[in-house]
């Protein structure tokens, strides 16, 4: 049994400036991207992205491009001697135009389907576990997994933070700059609690 890091993708993992990323050409990795992952797996973290990408619905993506983008990630990732363990995505939004995934559905966060998955496919420590996001979606998906949620300043994060958090029900665990202070945080966590 490990924990997990779930994380969202877009300005998380990388850039969140070219709206739905539709071609591998315009997907990059934020620079310390491989970096914190680097980290989690040294830790003994498994990597999860858990990603709403409702562009699908909205017939601006196609699943094979998404997977297309994808791949380029993994390669970027590779290249940089490091990997996610999974990807789960939701494709689906109840004001889409393609039939099949214009709906409601529980995998869209901060419903829970894309946790449940996760941890049918994988042993996951879930009391040891993490959610890293920008947006309140993020943090919401954290507490109803029962899991710890760290709301980072990039992508909408900073705009979220400095503008929404007041109204925000539930509030994040931790807040910092960006994923690898992210993972400096919780390697420093888990070293500090086996002391």
């Amino acid at each position: 049994m490990k924990p997990a890091v779930f994380i969202d993708r877009d300005g998380n993992l990388n850039p969140d400036t070219k709206g739905f990323i539709s071609q591998p050409q315009d997907f990059e990795l934020f620079s310390f991207s491989a970096q914190a992952i680097k980290i989690f797996h040294e830790i003994g973290m498994l990597v999860i992205v858990v990603s709403n990408q409702s562009g699908i619905a909205r017939g601006l993506i196609t699943e094979q491009q998404l997977e297309d983008v994808h791949d380029k990630m993994r390669e970027a990732l590779e290249q940089k001697s490091t990997y996610v363990d999974a990807i789960y995505v939701c494709p689906f939004h109840v004001d889409g135009i393609i039939p099949e995934f214009s709906k409601e559905h529980p995998d869209r966060k901060p419903g829970t389907g894309m946790f449940e998955k996760a941890i049918k496919d994988f042993d996951i420590e879930i009391s040891a576990s993490y959610m890293i996001g920008d947006r309140y979606s993020d943090i919401l998906f954290a507490h109803n997994c029962n899991i710890r949620s760290i709301l980072v300043l990039t992508g909408d994060g900073e705009n979220n933070f400095l503008n929404n958090r007041i109204k925000w029900k539930i509030q994040p665990d931790f807040i910092c700059d960006n994923i690898l202070s992210a993972a400096e945080l919780i390697k420093f966590q888990k070293s500090s609690r086996k002391n």
